[in-house]
């Protein structure tokens, strides 16, 4: 970092270093004599899966929304951004969480690129390619949900988080923001919705408080689509798991990981209505 002038005059003279929690960033609270920061550095694992410069393109325009607090500094080539530090407090209610997703899908705002599902999922799949143990595990559910990703070709795209989990959620007075937009992307209301609810393991009221709340300021799609979603979600989510695992990532324990989200997936579709 010390050759990166512009994020060093930034930052200024470092006072200390906090390490946060993060899976494929390393992420720290840096207190420097201009003031408090969130520094994002990515890790090696993540090389060749995020477009840093669609991220950047992404961030600026949520953060016109007022959605996400606007960047300091994000230098797509380094991967490096710095965000003003936030102070959380406590967890986002299920209608405030809907809500800030409405405003988000609702507007105006193109994002970078479209996110294609169904080629989303065939690339995380192929990176799986000579881990035979890793594909043996995934390739089932992959072939059953490449089938279900054709019954939802036609869903509209919006600007989506694609990741807002509770960690990328953050609480601060009266104000709520996603933060983490490496994955954002045009795609469908449904994805957002369906990770949602699942990542933040809502109760069936909770679920249908923050469904309602984001009807009040966007289309909602039909509840079918948005289960339907929900498998969708988590093979992804095991995908990119299994990946961080063939990488020798050690933020977690991936391989775990993968295997409950590819167990929910497997009984989500069982439940699925035959269309």
């Amino acid at each position: 970092m010390s050759d990166d002038m512009p994020l060093r005059q930034h930052l200024g003279p470092l006072l200390s270093a906090q390490r946060l929690a993060g899976l494929t960033n390393l992420v720290f609270w840096i207190s420097s004599e201009n003031g408090e920061f969130v520094l994002r550095l990515p890790r090696q694992e993540a090389a060749g899966i995020i477009d840093r410069h669609a991220e950047c393109a992404n961030l600026q325009a949520a953060a016109d929304l007022g959605v996400t607090p606007r960047p300091l500094y994000c230098d797509p080539t380094t991967g490096r951004l710095l965000l003003p530090a936030i102070q959380t407090q406590g967890d986002a209610t299920a209608e405030a969480l809907g809500g800030l997703l409405a405003a988000l899908h609702a507007s105006s705002v193109s994002f970078a690129f479209e996110r294609d599902l169904f080629s989303y999922l065939r690339e995380r799949a192929a990176a799986l390619s000579g881990a035979e143990e890793l594909q043996a595990l995934s390739a089932p559910l992959c072939g059953q949900v490449e089938a279900l990703l054709a019954e939802l070709d036609t869903c509209p795209l919006v600007p989506s988080h694609f990741d807002p989990s509770p960690g990328n959620v953050l609480v601060s007075g009266d104000d709520l923001y996603l933060i983490d937009f490496e994955y954002a992307a045009m795609a469908p209301a449904g994805w957002d919705l369906a990770y949602a609810v699942l990542e933040h393991e809502m109760s069936r009221q909770e679920e249908m408080q923050f469904l309602q709340a984001y009807a009040v300021r966007a289309p909602l799609p039909p509840i079918e689509e948005v289960e339907r979603y929900k498998v969708v979600c988590d093979t992804v989510s095991m995908l990119w798991a299994l990946g961080q695992h063939k990488a020798g990532s050690d933020a977690d324990d991936f391989l775990a990981f993968a295997e409950a989200r590819r167990d929910r997936a497997q009984s989500r579709l069982k439940q699925l209505p035959v269309s």
